[in-house]
């Protein structure tokens, strides 16, 4: 009895890590960006969902493919710390992000 954890009181440890791993991928961060012309044929979106398991939600986009380079409201949603790592990709790359919510 000494060795077992709160856990194995109430609940088996395989529910309980099924419950902390749908935790931690229930994080969603709405953010605003500019993606300058010289970008756009970085394949932005696709590493976000691959690179970072993210789940992006384009919620509007606005596009001008010859002068100014585009706009988007995107919605990411999975776990903070991949959320958090696409921001610090997005930057790096020279994304600027207007809003993070």
């Amino acid at each position: 009895m000494c060795n077992q954890r709160p856990w194995d009181l109430t609940i088996p440890r395989a529910i309980f890590d099924q419950i902390q791993a749908q935790k931690n991928k229930c994080h969603a961060k709405k953010i605003r960006l500019h993606v300058s012309q010289d970008l756009q044929q970085v394949p932005i979106i696709s590493t976000l969902t691959t690179k970072y398991k993210l789940v992006v939600n384009i919620r509007s986009a606005i596009l001008h493919h010859k002068v100014i380079g585009g706009w988007f409201d995107l919605l990411l949603e999975g776990e903070a710390f991949n959320i958090e790592q696409s921001v610090l990709y997005l930057k790096d790359i020279g994304v600027e992000i207007w809003n993070e919510n």
